[in-house]
């Protein structure tokens, strides 16, 4: 339950931030790579979380999400704080690591109940 409310949460949060892409200078246009990310990004949040939510969650749902989180790394931080040195270098390892984990959780090489869930 608290996972799935989570990764709705943070779907949300994704789609905030895409939608303040669409209305920055150049729209849709200037930043397709990161609107298209975005995109599988948020669905790919609502689509474990509602079904964990729905109680019918199936581990191959982590994949989308996991792969998800590399194709995120050369995208820009939401905060221009975070996109300079250390901590850009540290983000770029959470988001290899988290996307590691969960591919592996979603081909059943890691357990899922490592993952809490």
């Amino acid at each position: 339950m608290i996972y799935g409310s989570a990764l709705i949460v943070l779907g949300c949060w994704a789609a905030f931030t895409l939608s303040k892409t669409l209305v920055s200078p150049g729209g849709w246009t200037r930043h397709r790579g990161l609107v298209a990310v975005g995109v599988v990004f948020i669905a790919s949040c609502f689509l474990p979380g509602s079904a964990m939510l729905a109680g019918v969650f199936e581990p191959w749902m982590l994949i989308p999400l996991g792969l998800s989180y590399f194709a995120l790394i050369p995208l820009p931080c939401y905060f221009r704080w975070a996109n300079r040195g250390r901590i850009r270098t540290g983000r770029t390892v959470l988001f290899v690591l988290v996307g590691i984990a969960l591919v592996a959780a979603g081909l059943d090489w890691l357990p899922v109940s490592w993952l809490g869930l």
